[in-house]
């Protein structure tokens, strides 16, 4: 079944952006932490959608469709594999720099302020795809089917890698956390 739109909708590019930048955003940073590329990337798949809009009635699920194209754009953006050293890096600065903010911000809180550190310590010993992964499942909501199909590999892999995560997870956070359920 596909989705029906009123392309002739005034309002339709604004609404669309009102009701899914968010989740968006969202996924663009889970996906590479810089918030000007991200930004970006959004920006230009919606003003692709306004040049091609006729091709949205042709889509069956309009925010996998979204998210689908932002993550094709960061990566064509960026021009380079996902789990390359350097992109690596970027997560490592990433999660340094937001650790040391909250710490300066919350000095009283420096239990929490641990507890992110750990979290974000065992996010980091996952692989970019583990981490989208993650972030689709929980952050987004997505079913597998949907993961799969966003990412384009089978249900079963996205099961399994889930299944690893969950695992690794709670072997890496054992002494800190109970265990994740």
């Amino acid at each position: 079944m596909y989705i029906i739109l009123d392309l002739e909708d005034k309002d339709f590019l604004k609404d669309l952006y009102k009701k899914h930048i968010k989740a968006l955003y969202s996924y663009g940073l889970s996906c590479y932490p810089h918030q000007d590329i991200v930004e970006d990337a959004i920006h230009d798949v919606l003003i692709d959608i306004y040049q091609h809009k006729e091709k949205l009635n042709k889509v069956r699920n309009l925010q996998l469709y979204l998210m689908a194209a932002v993550r094709y754009t960061i990566y064509s953006r960026l021009g380079k594999d996902r789990s390359s050293t350097k992109f690596e890096k970027e997560w490592e600065d990433f999660f340094e720099r937001d650790v040391q903010e909250i710490y300066i911000e919350q000095e009283e809180q420096e239990e929490e302020i641990g507890k992110i550190k750990v979290v974000n310590e065992l996010l980091l010993r996952l692989t970019a795809h583990q981490r989208e992964i993650l972030h689709l499942r929980f952050s987004e909501g997505l079913s597998f089917n949907e993961i799969a199909e966003l990412m384009q590999i089978n249900r079963q892999s996205v099961q399994n890698q889930c299944q690893r995560i969950k695992e690794k997870l709670n072997k890496l956070g054992k002494e800190n956390f109970k265990e994740i359920k």
